[in-house]
C-alpha cells in the first residue's frame, strides 16, 4: 500500500472506461487540497476528499486476506476521524470488509442510498415538450431557492435551512453550470453540471417542481444538457437512486444507459 496523490497516472491505469464512469468521484476528489488517496497498484484505489467528505473505493475484485486486511486498516484510520464516516464502493466486492470494520470497531453500518451510475453516449430523440432551456439570472434566485429546499426535502434530509437555499441560488445566479427549463414563462425544472473533466461531465441536482411532474420537462432538460456536453465529446453521466424507478426509466428514455452500481453506506454508533 503506498499514499498517493491526485496528479498520479495510477487511475488512467487501473480503471477502464466503465469503471471511471462509476467511480466519477474520484475526479472531483483528486483535485481538493486535503484530498486522501491509498492503493497497492492493482486491485483497489481509496480516495477521500477530507476527513469528513464521502470515501470512495474501487475494488478490482473481491480482495484476498492480505488486501482485505489493509483496506480495513485504512478505513479504521478514517473512521478516527469521522465515526459517521460514509463510504461508497461496490456491494458484492465490499461486504466483507464492512462486517470486519463493524466487528472490530463496534462501529455499525447502513446502507444510505443503493445507486446505479449511467452515462450517455447518444441522445435518443424524443416528442419536442413545449418550452427552452434558460440559464439562471438574478431573477431566477428565488426560485432555486425554492426548488433546492423542495429537492432536500424529497430527499429526506435534514438540511432544509433557507440560508443554505439562499446560497445555492446565489452561487448559481449567472453561472454556467445551472440549467433552467422555462415553460410559458414559469421556470418549472433544473438540472446542474456538478463537475467537469476533459471526457466526463457528471450531472446532479436534477428536479422538477411537484405541480409539474410527469410532463417530461426534466427529461429535455437533460437532453438539451447531454446533447451540449457530447458536441464537446464530453460523455455526460449521473447517479440514480435505484429505490426512484420513475427517475431511471426517464433516464433511460433519453439515452442513458446502465454502467454498474455502487452502494453508499454509513457508519454510525447509534445507527441502530
Amino acid at each position: 500500500m503506498r499514499i498517493i496523490d491526485g496528479i498520479e497516472k495510477s487511475f488512467d491505469k487501473m480503471l477502464g472506461k466503465k469503471d471511471k464512469i462509476i467511480y466519477n468521484l474520484f475526479y472531483l476528489i483528486r483535485e481538493g487540497d486535503n484530498a486522501f488517496f491509498a492503493t497497492d497498484d492493482s486491485t483497489y484505489i481509496i480516495g477521500q476528499g477530507n476527513e469528513l467528505a464521502p470515501l470512495w473505493l474501487w475494488l478490482k475484485q473481491i480482495p484476498n486476506e492480505n488486501v482485505e486486511k489493509e483496506i480495513c486498516d485504512i478505513i479504521k484510520s478514517r473512521l478516527v476521524l469521522n465515526q459517521n464516516l460514509q463510504l461508497n464502493a461496490y456491494e458484492e466486492y465490499a461486504k466483507k470488509i464492512l462486517d470486519s470494520i463493524s466487528k472490530e470497531t463496534g462501529l455499525e453500518y447502513c446502507v444510505s442510498m443503493p445507486l446505479i451510475a449511467y452515462a450517455c453516449n447518444q441522445v435518443i430523440s424524443r416528442d419536442k415538450i413545449s418550452g427552452q432551456v434558460v440559464m439562471p439570472k438574478e431573477e431566477h434566485k428565488e426560485i432555486m431557492a425554492r426548488f433546492i429546499i423542495e429537492m432536500a426535502s424529497d430527499a429526506e434530509k435534514i438540511t432544509n435551512e433557507e440560508i443554505n437555499a439562499n446560497g445555492f441560488a446565489n452561487a448559481m445566479a449567472n453561472s454556467n453550470r445551472l440549467f433552467l427549463w422555462e415553460d410559458g414563462g414559469k421556470i418549472v425544472s433544473m438540472a446542474m453540471i456538478a463537475h467537469k473533466t476533459k471526457e466526463y461531465a457528471r450531472i446532479n441536482t436534477v428536479f422538477t417542481e411537484r405541480e409539474q411532474r410527469g410532463k417530461g420537462y426534466a427529461g429535455m432538460l437533460l437532453g438539451k444538457i447531454s446533447e451540449k456536453l457530447l458536441d464537446e465529446n464530453i460523455i455526460p453521466m449521473l447517479y440514480a437512486d435505484v429505490r426512484n424507478p420513475a427517475s431511471n426509466a426517464a433516464y433511460q428514455k433519453i439515452g442513458f444507459v446502465k454502467y454498474g452500481e455502487v452502494t453508499e453506506y454509513v457508519f454510525s454508533e447509534n445507527r441502530y
